[in-house]
């Protein structure tokens, strides 16, 4: 018998304790074994709309819903007894008149269908101009067709969306939205449940226990296991030069990626997965030892980009050590009174950052020749010759010093495999949050595989870091292998259009162009972010003390709750009225997490890659954000607009790690970046 497991199945178990949950891994086990042994005690539900539901006996007091339909069986639902043929009987599950897929749709509330109004009102409506028949054969179920059709407002569509099958609801949002929708292809009520879980996006088939396993077991595996067709075509798909996949925060792109590297693991290729921030390297380790088979681990590396560079240089017998950009902004400083140099400081740093070392510079016969393009101030070759010659001295200083800057490093390990003096392990690269990479690691890691098996994923609207650069300046070709990722998993709708607004419509693509972010769409609903502002910094974090123990009266645990704040001394009045309260708290760290359920308390640089169920974002004031103290030493009109984009994206990978509940709050002035939102 063909066996599947539905999601709202991970939904129920994973409200279930850790004892129960066991219990419902050993049924649905035995149930994969032999689906029609005595043990497992199956009845038919009476109660339920559907002739296919039967219940299966987990315990004593807990009961599995199942769909039995001639050789084909979907796990729908566990738990208490009760709860269980509650839901059974709120729920219709059955295939689509039109579609042929497989639905389980909870029946609607008399009050949840509108009575119609006047001509007028209807003629208002979002899908007054579509027949009935159209709305069927996108999937809509004729128990939700009455009040698709009354829908006036977004707002409204999301609260419906919420409570329909996935793919129906991102048809809709379409529709709503003025696009061409094209019904999809029947599928026939004889077809395997295979077929259905390409149409539905709700159903997982189980192939073995191991997967079963994970599926249960695994604290995010609903949101790692389903993918959605698009991003199944890159996880899997063959291509013919490099695939680079963007789309804003919540899409699912690190989920693509880690897919992709067991795809191509289990193919037996040696698969390197990468990025420039270290916590999220070890958050993706984690995960994929969720889900990946020890023979699939076994041909992953998942390595810090700095790390991987070092490692490729020690193996060729040399010594350097890498100096941090601080170090390197002081020495050019330093070296810079002592002559007539044309640049301040700051922009010497950014000449050395964005041209130098950008370009792979070493003589100054490339820096005489060197575009300049994007720096704020022209250079006569007079001007390059003295900034020459203060950075030939910074690198006599790094060669007796055998010290290297991190993009040095990347370039040298980059020099050592083309010239074969060292071998990359590697037959595919993938790589996630490429807009925070500079140019020289970008080409260190394009050089350790074919292009072919080369994936690159990131987000222009999430650049946190130094260095624009384009994938095309460096020889990386995507064209016709780009694709935007538009369906938000992650967060609320509400969070989603909070978070979108703090950006402009538009992204930077990574490849010299410009994407829209509008057609980004969450089918989950939830609460609209709150926005407070108090007279003073000690009143605000008393009410962010009273809000996370009422969320922990409610029931949330203290390691689904974040806060953030720009600078990490503001953290600490905060902790200590959490320590008050005996109130568990962490400080997140680059190199461990939290031993036991605790609220983490971070920067804003350490939310990237991280994910909580409720996030507030603290003294979002516009002393602080942006960082007026490091804003006045901005004096070059293109870096101060480059440090304002950097702290604007900030606020927005913040608010954007946030899956239901989102707070921002200041004292004072709020920040420029929430003026559009209050």
């Amino acid at each position: 018998m063909e066996t599947a497991i539905d999601a709202n199945f991970f939904t129920a178990a994973g409200r279930l304790s850790n004892q129960d949950r066991g219990r419902a891994l050993t049924f649905v086990g035995r149930f994969l074994e032999n689906p029609k042994q005595p043990g497992l005690s199956l009845e038919r539900v009476q109660q339920a709309k559907s002739d296919y539901l039967w219940s299966g006996r987990v315990s004593d007091d807990l009961r599995a819903i199942i769909y039995q339909e001639g050789e084909s069986a979907v796990l729908l639902y566990v738990d208490r007894h009760d709860a269980a043929y509650n839901w059974a009987g709120r729920h219709v599950i059955e295939r689509h008149q039109k579609t042929g897929v497989l639905q389980i749709v909870e029946i609607p509330k008399t009050t949840e269908i509108p009575v119609a109004g006047s001509k007028d009102h209807t003629s208002s409506c979002l899908f007054a101009g579509r027949s009935d028949d159209y709305l069927l054969s996108l999937g809509v179920p004729e128990l939700w067709l009455p009040t698709v059709r009354q829908i006036r407002t977004d707002d409204e569509l999301v609260e419906v969306i919420e409570k329909l099958p996935p793919d129906v609801g991102e048809r809709l949002f379409d529709l709503a939205a003025g696009k061409l929708v094209t019904p999809p292809a029947p599928v026939s009520p004889a077809a395997p449940l295979s077929e259905s879980e390409e149409a539905s996006r709700n159903l997982i088939i189980v192939r073995s226990k191991d997967e079963l396993r994970f599926l249960l077991d695994a604290p995010l595996a609903k949101w790692i296991a389903f993918l959605h067709p698009s991003q199944k075509k890159l996880a899997h798909g063959s291509f013919s030069g490099a695939v680079k996949v963007t789309g804003s925060a919540g899409t699912g792109k690190t989920v693509v990626a880690m897919h992709r590297a067991r795809h191509l693991a289990a193919q037996g290729r040696c698969v390197l997965v990468t990025s420039f921030v270290q916590t999220l390297c070890r958050n993706i380790e984690r995960n994929l030892q969720l889900f990946c088979s020890p023979e699939e681990l076994e041909r992953i590396t998942i390595s810090h980009v700095h790390k991987l560079a070092a490692d490729f240089i020690r193996e060729a017998g040399e010594s350097w050590q890498p100096v941090d950009d601080q170090k390197i902004a002081e020495v050019l400083g330093q070296l810079s009174s002592r002559g007539n140099c044309p640049l301040d400081p700051e922009n010497l740093f950014a000449e050395w950052q964005s041209i130098i070392e950008s370009q792979g510079i070493t003589s100054w016969e490339q820096y005489r020749a060197a575009s300049r393009a994007g720096r704020g101030r022209a250079l006569t070759i007079k001007d390059r010759k003295a900034v020459w010659e203060i950075i030939e001295r910074l690198q006599q200083r790094f060669a007796e010093r055998r010290e290297i800057s991190f993009s040095g490093l990347c370039r040298r390990a980059a020099e050592l495999i083309r010239t074969g003096k060292v071998r990359s392990p590697f037959d595919a690269v993938v790589v996630d949050e490429m807009q925070d990479l500079r140019a020289q690691e970008l080409l260190m890691l394009s050089s350790l595989a074919p292009h072919d098996n080369l994936m690159l994923v990131g987000d222009g609207g999430q650049r946190i870091y130094a260095g624009k650069v384009t994938l095309k300046s460096l020889g990386i070709d995507v064209r016709g292998r780009s694709h935007v990722l538009r369906l938000n998993y992650r967060t609320t709708e509400q969070i989603r259009r909070f978070a979108d607004g703090l950006l402009s419509a538009e992204a930077d693509d990574l490849d010299g162009g410009r994407e829209s972010r509008i057609e980004t769409r969450s089918l989950l609903s939830g609460p609209e972010p709150r926005r407070k502002g108090f007279d003073s910094r000690p009143a605000q974090n008393d009410f962010v003390a009273e809000q996370i123990q009422q969320l922990l009266r409610q029931g949330r645990t203290p390691d689904e709750i974040a806060v953030f704040a720009r600078q990490a001394k503001l953290l600490d009045q905060i902790e200590n009225r959490l320590n008050k309260a005996r109130i568990p708290c962490y400080r997140l760290s680059k190199e461990d997490f939290p031993h036991e359920p605790a609220v983490n308390l971070g920067t804003m640089h350490r939310a990237k890659g991280l994910e909580f169920k409720v996030v507030f974002v603290i003294d979002a004031d516009d002393e602080t954000l942006p960082s007026a103290s490091l804003l006045k030493k901005k004096t070059d009109e293109q870096l101060r607009a480059d440090f304002i984009e950097q702290e604007q994206q900030l606020l927005y990978v913040s608010v954007t790690r946030a899956r239901d509940a989102v707070f921002v709050t200041w004292a004072g002035e709020p920040s420029r970046f929430l003026k559009n939102s209050l």
